[in-house]
């Protein structure tokens, strides 16, 4: 179940990014000027938490762009 999770999330993430290739998107800093983020990001993230959660309820995740978040 682990390894078709993690197929799953590689799938779904990257189907977000592709959306994104060669189009326009909004870039933000997040801590510091030089620490950006991509609407693409933010979108592959979500993506991916939520195959996640659906996958593994009561699983804490922390993630790079939302941080720490609770099970569902």
């Amino acid at each position: 179940m682990i390894k078709n999770t993690l197929i799953q999330a590689v799938e779904v993430g990257a189907k977000e990014l592709t959306r994104f290739f060669n189009g326009s998107f909004t870039v933000s800093s997040k801590a510091t000027i030089n620490d950006l983020v991509t609407e693409a990001d933010h979108a592959s993230e979500k993506a991916i938490i939520e195959l996640i959660q659906a996958q593994f309820p009561d699983h804490f995740i922390l993630s790079e762009e939302t941080g720490e978040m609770a099970s569902a």
